[in-house]
C-alpha cells in the first residue's frame, strides 16, 4: 500500500514544482506571477486577452551641443501598461505578494518585440514585507553604504541573478508614517539577461552590486 502511494504522489510532487504561469494575463481563476517571467513571452500574445492596454514609446537619440536639441535616431523601447481599471485583484503577483486592483504594472519590449524587463511599484504591510523577502532566498543585500548611510537604514535594495535574469527591490521602510497598508513602500524591477550587448541593456541594467563596491 505504502509502494503505491509513493507511485500515485511522485508525479504529484513534480508537478507542482513545474508549475508555469498561464499562457495570458488575465485568465479567468488565473494569477499570473511575475517573478516566473521567462521573457520568452511574447509580449502582445501575454496581453491580448485584457481589455485595453497602451503601448508608450520611448525614444532614442543623442543631445546635440550645437543646436541644443535632441535628436531622435528611433524608438529604444515600448512599455506595455494595461488600463489601471482593467487590473483585478490577484490578475498578478510576485512571490508571495498578490497585487491589488489597479496595480500598474510595466512590460518593457524593445524594437525586435522582444519582452526585456518589467517593474512595478507597491506598498505593504509589515509582514507582507517580511514573508516576500524571507521566501527571496538568493537575494543580496546590495545597498551601497553611502545609500544606507544618507537614508539612515530605512532604505535598503536586494538583488538577485538566476535563470539569465535580475531581479532588483528597492524597499523603503515607510513605517513612521502610520498608514494602514503602507508600512513599506517597493519597487521591484526584473530584467532579461540574455542580451548584454545593446543599447536598451546599457541604458536600463543596473548593477547594485557592482555600483556599491565602486
Amino acid at each position: 500500500m505504502k509502494y503505491f502511494l509513493s507511485l500515485f504522489l511522485l508525479p504529484l510532487m513534480f508537478s507542482c514544482q513545474g508549475q508555469t504561469n498561464p499562457k495570458y494575463v488575465g485568465e479567468p481563476n488565473s494569477t499570473f506571477q511575475l517573478d516566473k517571467i521567462t521573457f520568452a513571452e511574447q509580449p502582445d500574445t501575454l496581453l491580448s486577452k485584457v481589455a485595453r492596454y497602451y503601448k508608450l514609446p520611448e525614444d532614442d537619440g543623442y543631445f546635440n551641443d550645437t543646436i541644443k536639441q535632441f535628436i531622435k535616431t528611433g524608438t529604444l523601447y515600448h512599455i506595455y501598461r494595461i488600463v489601471p481599471k482593467h487590473v483585478s485583484a490577484g490578475m498578478f503577483a510576485f512571490s508571495t505578494l498578490k497585487l491589488p486592483a489597479g496595480q500598474i504594472v510595466d512590460f518593457y519590449v524593445d524594437p525586435s518585440q522582444k519582452l526585456r524587463k518589467l517593474e512595478l511599484s507597491v506598498y505593504m504591510t509589515e509582514a507582507e514585507y517580511k514573508q516576500l523577502i524571507a521566501a527571496g532566498k538568493g537575494l543580496k543585500d546590495v545597498t551601497p553604504d553611502n545609500v544606507r548611510k544618507f537614508n539612515q537604514g530605512k532604505y535598503v535594495i536586494y538583488q538577485q541573478d538566476e535563470d539569465q535574469k535580475q531581479t532588483t527591490l528597492y524597499c523603503l521602510d515607510n513605517r513612521k508614517e502610520n498608514e494602514p497598508g503602507k508600512d513599506y513602500f517597493l519597487r521591484i524591477a526584473m530584467m532579461s539577461l540574455q542580451i548584454k550587448t545593446d543599447r536598451f541593456y546599457q541604458r536600463l541594467h543596473t548593477d547594485m552590486e557592482a555600483a556599491g563596491k565602486k
